[in-house]
């Protein structure tokens, strides 16, 4: 029996998530059930409710919109739900259905349970994303031993394949579906040394595909489309190809059946550029950032490192290339190297000997502090541990009561950038009692912020040596644990749609997107496949459908 410990890599990813695991060759990703290495982080529920996750959802996705949900990782940690078929589901309920789904295809090519994970994370999540993360993994009934930041397991990934035995300074920029991503990393001895991130949590390659969509429905040939959920994700669809198609040439033009005719949108590189300024102006904020408060010459860094799909994109590479002159780009695995970095990290956390002499750290992505008045007695936040220093680490500062015979202090954590509390995250509070005198109490509170994200918080009170302690690991979303029962207990009573029928559904819904795409003598051939496949799938005899889906393929040249 293998007793060695098993902890597997995930990337949750808001378009495609993966798995992987640290085996004998090194770190390896773990294809799906379908053979595929990316499983598409899509939900959607069938006609009998049964749900189905990954390939199948985001087939069916384009055909049955209002039955499909994706982009929930955009909202973790946020109040907002999603409603399918009169059921609401929060981000992290969705998560969890993802995770559980990379779960049962890990546990499928490993033959055992996985109870264990490294999920990534973006770098530039706050503490309420990252808590969010940690519960969709609970529910999925997987612990999470780290939360690592998206840029570190991709320079991990690479660092340890491409770059092991150089001392370098690079910059890693991480653009997936949803989020964009940005590390300065030094890598020295083994030693892999995060200087500075930054980033935006909603930019991504879905707002190039968004911005693409608004010109295709302004286009004269497709200006009197209706605007039905159906039609919008048929073009939004066509959109992302054409997106792609961008990625690998200068020009194209493609054309779509759609409402009853054939319609064509041309676009060249330049035109695309012109599209997505706006957006390319918010990649260019956080790369300069990161420079900046890692406080280091341009000319010190060694190359620029591009990972996440969206990095395919040429208008990416250009920009980038226009900030940092001759400095080296190199697209990395973009789809693979963070879930492989995720992995690593497993065997960091597993004690491997193949991995004992690496040694990474990681910054504080937002600045931690605590709300006070100021001398014109404005409530203000004020800084306790700033963004991008190296954790774990303490921080004083020293305070005072408002004024002389204070009965009590409350003290409120909050994570952000902006000197007004309110607009920042809120992590919590608590209270403490003052000496009975009529002097000014002087207070210092020291915030103490380890690698797994617990903030402690300690207030001393200078005058008698008392302290208050407390720690904020939660913040509150489905904290209470009612609320984590109700979410155990509404995933534990869907109807999921099991492994083995999932190739079945996945063709049949490709059989009926192809119908809505077709028209025609193509279409009504496609419409007899429908049918045919069906009457196979309702004998419920696996050597009759396997040949009709045989059958199918041949005659329609799939």
């Amino acid at each position: 029996m293998n007793t060695e410990r098993l902890i597997v890599g995930i990337d949750l990813g808001t378009t495609n998530s993966l798995v992987s695991v640290f085996g004998n060759q090194g770190a390896e990703l773990i294809r799906n059930r379908h053979g595929d290495y990316l499983t598409p982080s899509v939900v959607s529920l069938l006609e009998d409710n049964t749900l189905v996750v990954g390939k199948v959802a985001k087939n069916r996705q384009i055909l049955y919109p209002e039955l499909s949900l994706a982009e929930f990782k955009r909202y973790m940690g946020s109040d907002k739900t999603f409603s399918l078929n009169g059921t609401a589901f929060t981000p992290v309920e969705l998560s969890a259905l993802v995770l559980g789904s990379l779960k049962a295809d890990a546990e499928a090519h490993l033959g055992q349970p996985v109870a264990e994970a490294i999920i990534t994370v973006p770098a530039y999540f706050n503490n309420r994303q990252r808590e969010a993360t940690r519960q969709a993994a609970e529910l999925a009934g997987l612990k999470v031993e780290r939360l690592i930041n998206e840029p570190s397991a991709a320079a991990l990934a690479y660092g340890l394949n491409e770059a092991q035995n150089l001392d370098s300074t690079y910059i890693v920029l991480d653009m997936g579906g949803g989020t964009l991503d940005i590390s300065l990393i030094e890598v020295f001895d083994g030693v892999f040394e995060i200087h500075a991130c930054a980033g935006d949590n909603y930019l991504g390659g879905l707002d190039f595909t968004q911005a693409l969509l608004d010109d295709i429905k302004a286009h004269p040939d497709f200006a009197d489309l209706d605007q039905s959920l159906a039609t919008l994700e048929r073009l939004t669809h066509f959109a992302e190809t054409i997106k792609q198609a961008l990625s690998e040439q200068d020009f194209v033009s493609q054309s779509i059946d759609i409402a009853g005719r054939e319609r064509t949108y041309t676009l060249n590189s330049k035109g695309f550029e012109a599209l997505v300024t706006p957006l390319l102006q918010r990649v260019k904020k956080p790369l300069l950032q990161v420079v900046r408060d890692a406080d280091i010459d341009a000319d010190d860094i060694d190359g620029v490192i591009l990972v996440g799909g969206a990095t395919r994109m040429k208008v990416l590479h250009r920009q980038v290339a226009r900030l940092f002159g001759n400095i080296p780009l190199s697209s990395y695995q973009p789809d693979q190297a963070i879930a492989m970095g995720a992995a690593i990290q497993g065997a960091l956390k597993a004690r491997k000997q193949e991995v004992k002499d690496v040694v990474v750290t990681d910054v504080c992505p937002y600045t931690l502090g605590v709300k006070c008045r100021n001398g014109n007695g404005d409530l203000v936040f004020s800084p306790i541990i700033e963004r991008n220093t190296t954790i774990p680490v303490s921080r004083t500062r020293s305070f005072s009561a408002a004024y002389p015979g204070q009965e009590d202090v409350v003290i409120e954590v909050y994570q952000g950038e902006s000197i007004r509390p309110q607009d920042n995250v809120y992590i919590g509070q608590y209270s403490l009692a003052l000496p009975k005198h009529d002097q000014l109490e002087g207070l210092l509170v020291t915030f103490t912020y380890n690698i797994d994200g617990v903030l402690e918080v300690v207030t001393t009170i200078e005058s008698t040596g008392m302290q208050a302690k407390a720690y904020f690991e939660k913040d509150g979303l489905l904290a209470d644990q009612a609320s984590i029962e109700a979410s155990f207990a509404k995933l534990a009573g869907l109807k999921i749609l099991p492994r083995d029928k999932e190739a079945n559904i996945h063709f049949l819904s490709e059989l009926e997107r192809l119908f809505a795409e077709s028209l025609g003598d193509f279409r009504s051939q496609v419409a007899q496949s429908i049918d045919a496949f069906s009457a196979a799938l309702g004998s419920h005899d696996e050597q009759q459908i396997d040949q009709s889906r045989a059958a199918i393929r041949q005659a329609l040249g799939l």
